[in-house]
């Protein structure tokens, strides 16, 4: 096609052009009195594409075809022209990184970054100053072109993958609120995302939830424990005023997205809701919902498969087979089912089939996707023992998790024995299995809306709960396990107490004593006969009200940092 594009055209035939792996075997090489030679004539240049001067025996790694013959005219330009690179400072330069591959910070540049950044300078954007700090934290920044007004944001970088990714585009509408959030789920979860990616998404629906947390009055007339506050979760489990259970009501008053979102709407899609991607997000705890309020929301599985397809948004067209099992052993186990739920929902899942015992003990729900499966059936037929086998190792290696089943969540009779056990050693990369653990006891956790000082502030064995976010995190970093404090601080607004303390219940933390460090302005606006009394023993704060409160009210000083006064506090 050359001729038919470009005007004044020359093509050469020399055969000393270009030698290379790909037209080497055409052509000979030699090397004497006259030089380099090929075919008879002079070798003018030779493509040494692929080739790795510390390993002058492979001609190119693109190739396996050609082997350089040992004392050849091949091998020994090979030799002579790797030589010349060590001799070059080939080892320090190589060494040399790509210096558009990554930003200062050493975070990489994606395919995404590149186009996103192409399109902005499009439009007049500059970049200067190239890879910058600046044009990292602008990548990470929320995206106007992907903005809609009460939905989360996305960052530059997300608003390019959901254009160019077709399966991002054709699930995910920009305008749905379920949508955006599964669509940050599914960023998030992606091989591709890098952290730095990760935790710029987070902090952008982070920013989204607090702008949700917005208290308003509790939406029924249940009345405060006088109780300590250790026992709150007997006053939040009691049967309360209808139409909602306590625990319900506690995260209602507080979020306003919830409000707007579910306002008119059944109270079994509500609790769909709540017990599928709230509980799965440690924002709310099921087994906290009374049992009579529990039997009726779920009704007998409906309001639970309700649940699992509210939490798998991002994965469309699950059958109602896969959505069962997802509802009774993954999404159920992961926010954390009460028994009676999860019997609702598995059925007889869990059911042995007596006929399929041995070598392992062979749960129903095993035989519902087999039975659904024409592949393996073929594959993997039940009437022998061996076939029982190898169905279990296709299960472990990958088949639980399609069908988003739990290891945890499957029989004890199944997980405990003595097949599963040497199955899962045979598979690489097997699920673990999960082990309970002891407590941890600390000091104290602190619940603020967002952290932002320095944690060194707080003395040793002192947690804090950010909220907003709803992340528990040590001042090391290290991984936070479930937790028995001596003490809870809310140091949020006093109406959010109730949601707080059911998050820090679903993050595994139990308390001997709360206290409440509320402004006197919350403090004094807050009615005696306001739940979240319930949830503190006593009430620390800069200035108390002229009335009497339903809990003894400590004053501290106006004039020094809050946080050290409830460090000096903690320590004491």
């Amino acid at each position: 096609l050359a001729p038919g594009l470009v005007s004044d055209l020359a093509i050469l035939r020399h055969p000393g052009l270009d030698i290379a792996y790909w037209n080497l075997e055409g052509r000979a090489l030699s090397h004497g009195p006259a030089g380099w030679r090929v075919n008879g004539r002079p070798l003018v240049f030779f493509h040494f594409s692929g080739f790795d001067p510390n390993r002058p025996v492979v001609l190119s790694k693109h190739q396996d075809r050609i082997v350089v013959p040992p004392n050849s005219p091949l091998a020994r330009l090979l030799a002579d022209y790797g030589q010349a690179l060590l001799d070059n400072g080939h080892a320090q330069s190589s060494r040399t990184p790509y210096a558009y591959a990554a930003f200062p910070s050493g975070r990489p540049v994606t395919g995404a970054m590149r186009r996103r950044a192409l399109r902005a300078a499009r439009e007049g954007q500059r970049f200067d100053a190239g890879l910058s700090n600046q044009v990292e934290a602008w990548m990470d920044g929320p995206d106007p072109l992907g903005a809609a007004e009460g939905l989360p944001d996305v960052t530059r970088e997300m608003d390019q993958v959901w254009r160019e990714d077709a399966f991002a585009a054709a699930r995910f509408a920009r305008d749905s609120l379920d949508d955006r959030l599964a669509f940050h789920t599914w960023f998030g979860d992606r091989p591709q995302t890098q952290a730095p990616a990760r935790k710029a998404a987070d902090a952008l629906l982070e920013a989204w939830r607090a702008g949700t947390r917005q208290p308003t009055a509790w939406p029924q007339d249940d009345r405060p424990s006088s109780k300590p506050a250790a026992s709150v979760e007997d006053w939040l489990t009691a049967p309360g005023e209808r139409p909602l259970p306590r625990a319900v009501a506690a995260l209602t008053s507080v979020r306003a997205d919830l409000r707007a979102r579910f306002e008119g709407a059944d109270p079994e899609t509500l609790f769909a809701w709540l017990v599928g991607p709230e509980a799965e997000a440690r924002r709310f705890v099921p087994s906290l919902v009374d049992g009579p309020s529990r039997q009726r929301l779920s009704d007998g599985g409906a309001s639970l498969i309700q649940a699992a397809r509210f939490a798998r948004a991002a994965e469309p067209g699950l059958s109602p087979l896969k959505l069962q099992i997802s509802a009774g052993y993954g999404v159920g186990v992961r926010a954390g089912w009460t028994a009676d739920m999860l019997r609702d929902v598995r059925r007889d899942g869990d059911h042995p089939v007596s006929s399929l015992s041995s070598p392992y003990p062979f749960p129903r729900v095993l035989l519902w996707i087999w039975e659904s499966r024409p592949d393996l059936q073929r594959l993997f037929p039940l009437h022998s023992a061996m076939g029982r086998l190898r169905y279990l190792r296709w299960l472990i290696g990958g088949g639980l998790a399609e069908y988003d089943i739990e290891v945890d969540g499957l029989p004890d009779t199944l997980t405990r024995s003595v097949a599963f056990a040497f199955t899962r050693l045979s598979v690489r990369n097997a699920a673990p299995v999960a082990r309970s653990r002891r407590a941890a006891k600390v000091a104290a956790v602190v619940v603020v809306e967002a952290e932002t000082d320095d944690m060194a502030v707080w003395p040793s064995g002192v947690l804090i709960f950010e909220a907003a976010c709803g992340k528990l995190r040590r001042a090391d970093g290290a991984p936070v396990g479930p937790i028995a404090a001596d003490m809870v601080i809310f140091a949020t607004q006093p109406a959010c107490a109730p949601a707080d303390a059911i998050s820090l219940i679903a993050h595994g933390v139990s308390w001997e004593r709360a206290a409440g460090a509320w402004a006197s302005d919350g403090l004094c606006g807050l009615p005696d006969i306001h739940p979240a009394w319930s949830f503190v023993d006593e009430v620390w704060t800069d200035r108390p009200c002229d009335h009497a409160a339903p809990r003894p009210v400590r004053a501290l000083s106006p004039e020094a940092p809050l946080q050290a006064q409830l460090a000096g506090l903690i320590a004491a």
